[in-house]
């Protein structure tokens, strides 16, 4: 299989849609701004890290998204930054779409459902319908773009975008596909923030403490979307890629992160890691020690929360363009999934010309 590397980025998250941006108030030690979420059957509130209205009020008006939820609009704000970053329009060559989700369209899954309990079935706006199947995200993308390629929609935890990355990195590396657009995308609700809440993985501090130590037991909810276009030219190799290991209990999650850490080959300069304050962080600390003990880490969800479904591919885009950027050559990316999977992956500057 050829060399797969990344051609474009594109991020939406508490801090906007701007990667450089993103990275530059994560450098400074900047935390994203508290919000509230309200349970419409309890007087309990959840903090949570919104995105901000102004910065994709613009894309809200485009005539495909108008009645789309906003789990479509991160997705698809993403998803096309990053061709555009690529420089690539829907007429270059053969393009796909690999879609990584999570809890999926939450907010209008409740609404929908609260109409058929309130009012009976029949009064149920059938507008809302489309919007709580997992795959709506990648159809408003591919049609937003106009691709008629392959299509995928992949569902799982806050590592399911390696889990998109390695589907789309085949795609192209066997030439199935000249250039695959790799999204995940998280919105936020109350009921998401209760689940995690009865899970023991959700606090109600207005901070998430990654590698925070036996009393960090939780993190803060937030939502947005992150995108990379795979092709077989750009800057960025995708040096090393783990499709996972699971493991079935908390205590031997740090024995699968090890394994697949070990995996991965040399160690990076610098990784980004997937702890958020949760019990899991523990294992991973331990297992970067063991295998990693030289690399510098970066704690990405101390300013921008946990977003589930796309916390692995923003992590992802942020060790992309530190490597842009900056003067490292190698970076990693870890991250334990709360559905009992260990995932990781590494990125280089790319190392021969095209």
């Amino acid at each position: 299989m050829n060399t797969v590397k990344i051609s474009g980025l594109g991020m939406v998250s508490p801090f906007g849609t701007d990667v450089g941006d993103t990275w530059r108030r994560i450098s400074a030690g900047e935390r994203a701004p508290l919000s509230q979420l309200t349970s419409t059957l309890s007087s309990r509130t959840f903090p949570y890290l919104a995105v901000p209205r102004e910065s994709v009020r613009e894309y809200e008006r485009h005539p495909r998204l108008r009645r789309s939820s906003e789990i479509s609009h991160y997705a698809a704000i993403a998803g096309m930054k990053a061709l555009h970053d690529a420089g690539l329009d829907e007429k270059t060559g053969r393009i796909g779409v690999v879609f990584g989700i999570s809890s999926g369209g939450v907010r209008y899954t409740t609404r929908f459902y609260h109409d058929i309990i309130s009012t009976g079935a029949g009064t149920a706006s059938p507008l809302l319908f489309p919007e709580t199947v997992y795959n709506a995200p990648a159809s408003h993308l591919a049609a937003l773009l106009g691709l008629d390629g392959m299509s995928y929609t992949l569902v799982g935890d806050s590592m399911v975008g390696l889990s998109a990355l390695s589907l789309g990195a085949d795609l192209v590396g066997t030439g199935q596909l000249d250039h695959c657009v790799v999204v995940a995308s998280e919105e936020a609700e109350w009921i998401l923030c209760e689940a995690f809440r009865r899970s023991r993985f959700f606090t109600n501090s207005d901070e998430t403490k990654p590698f925070g130590g036996p009393g960090n037991r939780g993190t803060v909810f937030s939502e947005g979307a992150a995108a990379v276009v795979l092709s077989r030219s750009g800057s960025i190799e995708i040096a090393g890629l783990h499709r996972g290991i699971p493991y079935f209990k908390s205590a031997s999650a740090g024995v699968a992160m090890r394994s697949v850490l070990s995996e991965l080959g040399e160690p990076p300069d610098v990784v980004l890691t997937g702890a958020n304050g949760t019990r899991l962080d523990d294992a991973e600390a331990a297992a970067l020690r063991a295998i990693w003990p030289a690399a510098e880490t970066i704690h990405c969800k101390a300013a921008l929360g946990e977003s589930v479904g796309a916390g692995a591919l923003q992590q992802t885009v942020l060790a992309a363009h530190l490597l842009r950027e900056n003067g490292c050559e190698r970076a990693g990316i870890s991250a334990i999934g709360y559905n009992t999977l260990a995932a990781g992956a590494i990125l280089q500057k790319r190392g021969r010309p095209e």
